[in-house]
């Protein structure tokens, strides 16, 4: 922490004596006059030592700084962080080129690297000249930006060819979705009626009368059996008339 914070004030006092250098030296002889000379090699030595200091930190030391309460250091580290790893060591440093539009002086420059070069933008604010914000980009050549393309067409064909492969895999299950709903239909159908059985006719029962005269027919054939002293075999009663009460006393 001790180390971190020697670090931290060193890079705060570079970046407040280059402002105090800039402001000293910043003399417009009027409003459409090139830039001072004098200010654009402050600006140059300003942005070297930025450079320098980010140059310098380690990965622990950008997280730390990354949380301080400054704005500029904030935008600063936040840049070399995203493309130190393209860029490697810090080596020099081009010219600087100052533009001055209202409040704001951008000043840009190439600074070379071990593996690559990157264009680097410093804005100022121009009432105070303090450093508001610190961009880097990086510089790629051509062969550089073709691979690049070609990764990027390639990981973008990728991609739609998962997502082509994703839906055909979709739309084949459509089929086996739109067989489970039929059997569901099939299964929820209202159960079709049973035919009524037939109404078998009842028995035909004997009347009562029918049931008296088989009686009597085998009371007379037996009273005629015993009678004639003979088998009620021997012959059959085929029928019984009634007669009155009247003529059976006259006979």
């Amino acid at each position: 922490m001790k180390r971190l914070s020697k670090k931290l004030l060193a890079f705060l006092l570079v970046v407040i004596s280059v402002m105090a250098l800039s402001a000293c030296s910043s003399t417009k002889e009027s409003a459409d006059s090139d830039v001072d000379p004098a200010m654009q090699e402050s600006i140059k030595a300003q942005v070297e030592n930025i450079l320098n200091t980010l140059n310098g930190l380690s990965d622990e030391d950008i997280v730390n700084y990354k949380d301080v309460d400054d704005s500029f250091t904030v935008s600063a580290v936040t840049a070399y962080e995203a493309v130190k790893d393209e860029l490697g060591t810090y080596t020099s440093i081009g010219d600087v080129e100052i533009e001055e539009d209202g409040d704001m002086i951008t000043a840009t420059t190439t600074a070379a690297f071990e593996q690559a070069t990157a264009t680097v933008t410093l804005n100022i604010d121009a009432a105070t000249y303090a450093m508001q914000s610190l961009s880097m980009d990086v510089n790629y050549t051509l062969a550089q930006t073709l691979q690049r393309a070609g990764l990027n067409t390639l990981m973008g064909v990728g991609i739609v060819f998962v997502v082509l492969v994703f839906l055909s895999f979709i739309i084949s299950l459509f089929r086996f979705i739109g067989a489970a709903a039929d059997k569901s239909m099939v299964s929820h159908e209202a159960p079709k009626p049973i035919p009524p059985a037939p109404v078998q006719a009842p028995a035909a029962q004997s009347t009562p009368e029918e049931t008296d005269d088989t009686e009597l027919v085998a009371v007379i054939a037996a009273a005629i059996a015993a009678s004639e002293n003979m088998s009620t075999d021997s012959f059959v009663v085929r029928s019984i008339r009634k007669v009155n009460k009247t003529k059976w006393r006259n006979a």
